[in-house]
């Protein structure tokens, strides 16, 4: 009964706690220390006995919330932090009702509609954080060395999920060329004279257009580039405005 409605009372509990930081943020480590156990015990009574066997989604899912919250901490419009509050509450519904789901008939850790939604999920979240990072660098001088391990961790928990459901073998230094390349770029954009948000994309249009090609080459390839570059613009025009 209980796995019936968590899909429904954990995000709304994630989103009181994203309120409780907009008003009260000196709160934020304990908030989000307390939202990362609840994702940790929702995958707990999603997963049961698999709850070991998918460790790697309960991290990834969990840096996915730390995207969010560092995203909606550097903004610095209220009705914009709320509004989003709100859609990541739908988001979440979503993620946990997919796995509720995927969990209740699960039959192989290989199935490639597992990730259907959690792929575009951990791409959105990469450009949050590349987002607020370099932010951050910008405004308050944040240590460059933590933002790029930040950035890089995030790549590689995220990118070994998603590669790990390619249909051909891939090589295994195929993520690690992903780090090196990705650590590359991302010294050449500190050093650039571009915005946050400017430099916040390319980096994850560059993760997005090498994990893309590793999983599926060209197939698919340009629909789904142009799908999730027109989120990325509406996020972008929505935050001018």
């Amino acid at each position: 009964m209980l796995a019936s409605f968590i899909p429904f009372i954990t995000p709304i509990l994630i989103t009181v706690g994203f309120w409780q930081i907009f008003n009260q943020p000196t709160n934020v480590f304990v908030v989000g220390i307390i939202s990362i156990i609840l994702i940790l015990i929702t995958g707990k009574i999603l997963a049961k006995h698999n709850f070991i066997r998918f460790f790697r989604l309960w991290i990834n899912l969990s840096l996915v919330y730390l995207a969010q919250v560092l995203f909606m901490i550097v903004l610095t419009s209220n009705n914009l932090r709320y509004g989003l509050a709100i859609l990541w509450l739908f988001i979440w519904v979503l993620v946990f009702w997919l796995l509720s789901r995927y969990f209740v008939k699960l039959k192989d850790i290989n199935d490639l509609d597992y990730l259907s939604f959690n792929r575009f999920l951990y791409y959105l979240s990469f450009w949050l954080l590349a987002v607020s990072l370099f932010h951050l660098i910008i405004f308050i001088n944040f240590s460059v060395v933590y933002s790029i391990i930040f950035l890089l961790i995030a790549i590689y928990w995220w990118g070994k999920e998603i590669l790990m459901f390619s249909s051909v073998q891939l090589p295994k230094f195929s993520i690690w060329l992903l780090l090196l390349t990705s650590l590359e770029l991302l010294l050449v954009l500190y050093l650039a004279p571009l915005s946050f948000y400017v430099a916040g994309t390319i980096i994850t249009v560059w993760v997005f257009f090498l994990l893309e090609l590793l999983l599926l080459g060209s197939r698919h390839f340009i629909r789904y580039l142009l799908l999730f570059l027109v989120v990325i613009a509406i996020l972008l025009v929505t935050l001018i405005l």
